[in-house]
C-alpha cells in the first residue's frame, strides 16, 4: 500500500482529521467533532466581542477526531506524517512550560487565561495604539507586512489587552503560544517552534528587521512584562512544510502508530486551504466560511507595499512566494445572525414542546426557502441595501469598531429581499478585496471557492460572481484547509520536493463552474458600497 498522511483543521466551532493518500489526494477518511464547551456558549460576551476557547476543548477533540479517523483504519503502518492548521490569530498566554495558563487550577474559569479566538476584538483600542507606535518607529514602518494598520485580530493587540486588563492573568504569564503551535506541541510532546504563517501574518516577525519589532517598542507599548512575551516568541520560526518533531510514543502507542511519523508545524486554516485549493500564481483561493478570506501568491513580485492587505508576507503560504492575505471579519456569521434575528424568539417559546431536531430543520429550511426567494428577486437600484460590517471590518480599510447597516425598508419590504441585501453586501466585501489586490499589482485569472458555505450556498457564490464579473469555481475537495495540511505533511515526510509537486499530485481540478452574468450590472449599488467604506 501506499504512504498515507493525516491533515488535521482546526476551525471555529470544530475540528476535523481527513486521513489522505499522498500519492493522488484522495481522502480515505475524514471525522469531525465540536468544541463542547464552545458549543454551550462558555466563556464568550459576542455583546462586548469576546470570544474565548478552553483549551480542554482543543485537547479532548484532538483525541476525538484522530481516535475518529483512524477508527477501522488497515493502512496505520502507511502513516508517514500528520500536519495541522488552526485559526488565527488564536492566542493564549502560558506558563514557564509553555502550556496555556486556562490549564492550571487557579485559572480554569478565566477567560483571559484561554486562547482568544481569532474574531475577539476586545483590543481594539490596543491595537490602535499598536499601529501608532509600530506605524512611526524612528528606524521604519513595521506595519508594511501588514498594510499598514495592526488589527485587533492578531496577537498582540490580544496579549496587551489583557495584560492591561487582568492583573493575576499578567503576573504568571511567560510567554504566548498559538493555536496552531499549541496542537503540535500535543502532538510532538514538547513545545513546538512557533509557526512561520502564523507569527509573520499575526506577529509581524521577519527576517528583514531581524526577527520581531523591537523590544523597546513593546517595552513602550506594554512596559517590562509586554518586552519579555515579546523575546520569549522571538525565536527562529518553521514553515510549514518543515518536520518539527516525530509523534510522542503516549501518542503512537494509544493511536497504532508509529513514532517515526513526522509531525509538521502549524499553519494558518484559511492559508492551508489555499493550498489544498490549489493555490497558484494567478490563481486567487477564497475561503467562504465563518469568515471570509482571499489569498493570493506571486513570485518575485516587485510592487512594494499593498495598502489594505491583512498580510503580506514572503514565503507566508507557499514557499519562494510572495503571499496576500485579505479578509473580512464576518461572512457565514452574518447569515447566522439573520437566522437566529428570524428563528430565535420562536425557537425560545418552542423548546421543551417541539423536539430540538424539528426546530433545528425549519430553520434550515426557512434560510433555504429564503435563499431560494432571494435568487429570484430582479436586480433593483431602489433595493434594501445593507453593509457586511456586523463583527467590523478587517481589510481593506480596517475598522473592527464599525457596526453594519439596513436600509431602504418599507411596509412592503419582504425577509427575501433583506437577506439579499446581507448576501450582496458581503460579495460587495469580496470586491473590495480582490480590487485592493489587483490595483496593488496582484492580477488574478481564476478564482477558486472553498469552505462551507461554498458548497452550501448556490445562491451567495452565484452573487459573488455576478459582482466580480468574474467566473468563481467552487473546487470538488469538501475539506480543502485538511488537504492543505496533509500536503504540508507529505513534505515534511519527504514524499514530495516541494508544495507545488504536491499540489500537482494531491488536489483536484475538479469542480462547479459558476459563470459571471453581465446582464446583472452591480455597478451602481456597489459605488454606494465604496462611499461607505
Amino acid at each position: 500500500m501506499g504512504k498515507k498522511v493525516i491533515g488535521i483543521d482546526y476551525g471555529t466551532d470544530s475540528a476535523r482529521a481527513v486521513l489522505t493518500d499522498v500519492s493522488d489526494g484522495r481522502i480515505l477518511a475524514v471525522y469531525s467533532a465540536e468544541y463542547p464547551r464552545w458549543k454551550e456558549g462558555k466563556y464568550s460576551d459576542p455583546a462586548s466581542s469576546s470570544f474565548r476557547q478552553h483549551p480542554r476543548d482543543y485537547i479532548e477533540v484532538l483525541h476525538k477526531v484522530l481516535y475518529g479517523v483512524l477508527e477501522g483504519c488497515d493502512c496505520k503502518e502507511d502513516i508517514v506524517g500528520i500536519g495541522v492548521d488552526t485559526t488565527a490569530s488564536t492566542p493564549a498566554l502560558t506558563d514557564a512550560d509553555g502550556w496555556p495558563l486556562a490549564l492550571r487550577e487557579e485559572f480554569e474559569e478565566n477567560p483571559n487565561a484561554m486562547f482568544v479566538l481569532w474574531k475577539d476584538h476586545t483590543g481594539t483600542a490596543e491595537a490602535e495604539e499598536i499601529t501608532e507606535v509600530l506605524r512611526n518607529a524612528p528606524d521604519r514602518n513595521y506595519c508594511e507586512i501588514c498594510g499598514g494598520s495592526y488589527s485587533a485580530e492578531n496577537i498582540w493587540s490580544k496579549v496587551l489587552h489583557i495584560l492591561r486588563t487582568d492583573p493575576q492573568v499578567a503576573d504568571a504569564a511567560c510567554s504566548v503560544i498559538e493555536l496552531s503551535d499549541f496542537i503540535p506541541s500535543l502532538l510532538i510532546g514538547r513545545r513546538s517552534p512557533n509557526s512561520y504563517c502564523a507569527v509573520s501574518y499575526k506577529a509581524l516577525w521577519s527576517e528583514s528587521w531581524g526577527g520581531l519589532p523591537p523590544a523597546e517598542l513593546f517595552r513602550r507599548l506594554g512596559g517590562e512584562k509586554f518586552a519579555a512575551l515579546r523575546d520569549s516568541m522571538n525565536t527562529q520560526p518553521s514553515f510549514s512544510t518543515s518536520a518539527i518533531g516525530t509523534l510522542d510514543p503516549e501518542w503512537a502507542e494509544e493511536l497504532g502508530l508509529s513514532t517515526d511519523v513526522i509531525v509538521s508545524a502549524g499553519i494558518v486554516d484559511a492559508h492551508s486551504g489555499a493550498i489544498g485549493a490549489g493555490c497558484a500564481p494567478g490563481k486567487m483561493v477564497l475561503n467562504m466560511g465563518t469568515s471570509c478570506c482571499l489569498m493570493a501568491v506571486a513570485p518575485d513580485f516587485k510592487g512594494g507595499v499593498v495598502e489594505g492587505t491583512f498580510g503580506q508576507v514572503q514565503d507566508g503560504i507557499i514557499p519562494d512566494m510572495m503571499c496576500f492575505e485579505m479578509g473580512m471579519s464576518s461572512f457565514g456569521d452574518n447569515y447566522a445572525w439573520f437566522r437566529r434575528l428570524l428563528c430565535g424568539t420562536m425557537r425560545s417559546l418552542l423548546e421543551g414542546s417541539v423536539p430540538a431536531e424539528v426546530l433545528d430543520e425549519a430553520e434550515s429550511r426557512l434560510l433555504s426557502k429564503l435563499a431560494e426567494e432571494a435568487a429570484a428577486l430582479p436586480l433593483r437600484d431602489d433595493a434594501p441595501f445593507a453593509t457586511d460590517w456586523l463583527n467590523g471590518r478587517r481589510t481593506p480599510a480596517p475598522d473592527p469598531s464599525l457596526k453594519a447597516t439596513i436600509g431602504g425598508l418599507g411596509l412592503a419590504t419582504e425577509a427575501a429581499e433583506i437577506y439579499y441585501a446581507i448576501v450582496e453586501s458581503t460579495a460587495f466585501g469580496v470586491r473590495a478585496m480582490a480590487d485592493t489586490l489587483v490595483e496593488g499589482g496582484v492580477p488574478f485569472d481564476s478564482l477558486v471557492a472553498i469552505g462551507g458555505i461554498a458548497h452550501k450556498s448556490p445562491f451567495v457564490v452565484q452573487m459573488v460572481a455576478d459582482v466580480l464579473g468574474k467566473d468563481v469555481f467552487v473546487s470538488d475537495v469538501s475539506q480543502a484547509c485538511g488537504l492543505g495540511a496533509a500536503v504540508n505533511a507529505a513534505v515534511a515526510a519527504g514524499c514530495w520536493r516541494s508544495v507545488g509537486e504536491a499540489q500537482a499530485a494531491m488536489c483536484t481540478d475538479s469542480g462547479l463552474l459558476y459563470k459571471a452574468r453581465p446582464e446583472n450590472d452591480f455597478s451602481l449599488r456597489y459605488a454606494r458600497y465604496k462611499a461607505m467604506m
